[in-house]
């Protein structure tokens, strides 16, 4: 059974990540990822953060986040403090908001698993090239966030995509 659901966890990131490259002129400019949540709960004060390669700056930039949870996830709603660092400076903030109340009556589950993805988000115009990190946090600052599996993310230049 857990192979099953890992083979099937592995075909859709494959697929995913065809179908952005497909997309893109570069693949330099996309990436997918998803990242471990803490297994004993996801405290306030803790951040997963993503790496991201920006080749060209001024450029906007589509960004789309995926939850994986279980079922000890109880929330009906959950938002994440988002913040892209350069060089150890904040340029951007924004809160992502998960209606799990709203996806659970038309979520993807994969054995124990559901998976949300919220609609591209655009990220407005990142001022340098380089690498940026993306930081994701709990904003709920009064206890755990229990059931949480994995946070994912894609993200493309949106001007490689129209120029096609």
């Amino acid at each position: 059974m857990a192979q099953i659901k890992n083979l099937l966890l592995l075909l859709l990131g494959i697929c995913c990540s065809v179908f952005l490259l497909s997309q893109c002129t570069t693949a330099k400019d996309s990436s997918f990822e998803y990242k471990q949540a803490p297994s004993e709960g996801w405290i306030y004060s803790s951040s997963i953060h993503f790496p991201i390669l920006v080749t060209e700056g001024q450029k906007t930039y589509d960004v789309s986040f995926f939850l994986r949870y279980n079922t000890f996830c109880v929330y009906d709603k959950l938002e994440l403090k988002a913040e892209w660092w350069f060089h150890e400076k904040k340029v951007y903030s924004d809160t992502i908001s998960f209606d799990l109340l709203k996806a659970r009556e038309k979520e993807k589950t994969i054995g124990l698993l559901s998976e949300i993805e919220l609609p591209a988000k655009k990220v407005p115009h990142l001022p340098h090239s380089g690498m940026y990190t993306l930081a994701l946090s709990p904003l709920k600052k009064d206890s755990l966030l229990y059931g949480i599996e994995t946070v994912g993310l894609l993200y493309s230049c949106e001007t490689q995509r129209n120029e096609q």
